[in-house]
């Protein structure tokens, strides 16, 4: 365990914890959490993962604006869910930019695990800009991000950042929970059961 290693696990728990909650904290918890994983993953060689972090320093720069005046008439931005056709494109985007960035770590770096790595870097940008928006779907792509970095991790044996993964797992489970109620209204159980991702 290093310093960057606990700097980024702990912000980064303090960054989960407040998106759960809406709280507009989540953005500057979440620039000093991804500053110290950006240089940790320089460090072990997970350059997709690297490269990653300097998206999500901009993205937090961009969501904590968003939040405060992407609603209407520049107030606070709510809850919203995609259009099956954005959903469409989301996934075909996702699936080449991972063929792309994969193949191109796995062919002119020394990358450890490109494509796994490219899935879970690749994913997670389409979950942090849909996140900057409060598209409920972000949810979903974060928990299976989640389960593919705790593989990757532990495989790398950085078990705490492999556990940060793991309690991320749970916040997101408890976060799509929280902002589909806020969404449907605290009463639409059926919605709930009827809307899916």
């Amino acid at each position: 365990m290093s310093f960057l290693e606990l700097t980024g696990v702990l912000f980064g728990l303090l960054t989960v914890y407040f998106s759960v909650k809406q709280n507009i904290w989540t953005w500057p918890t979440g620039i000093v959490s991804v500053s110290a994983f950006g240089l940790l993953f320089y460090e072990i060689k997970l350059y997709a993962d690297m490269c990653l972090q300097l998206f999500f320093l901009w993205s937090c720069i961009q969501g904590w604006y968003f939040w405060l005046h992407g609603g209407k008439h520049r107030t606070e931005l709510k809850i919203s869910l995609l259009t099956l056709k954005q959903r469409v494109l989301i996934s075909l985007g996702v699936i080449a930019c991972v063929l792309l960035i994969g193949y191109l770590f796995h062919a002119f770096t020394d990358a450890a695990l490109p494509y796994l790595d490219s899935t879970a870097s690749g994913m997670s940008v389409v979950a942090q800009l849909l996140m900057m928006r409060k598209k409920l779907e972000h949810w979903y792509l974060w928990i299976t991000v989640d389960v593919l970095s705790i593989g990757i991790y532990l495989y790398k044996e950085i078990p705490l950042t492999a556990g940060l993964y793991f309690v991320f797992l749970l916040l997101c489970i408890k976060g799509v929970m929280e902002w589909r109620k806020e969404f449907f209204g605290k009463d639409s159980q059926a919605n709930l059961l009827a809307e899916s991702p």
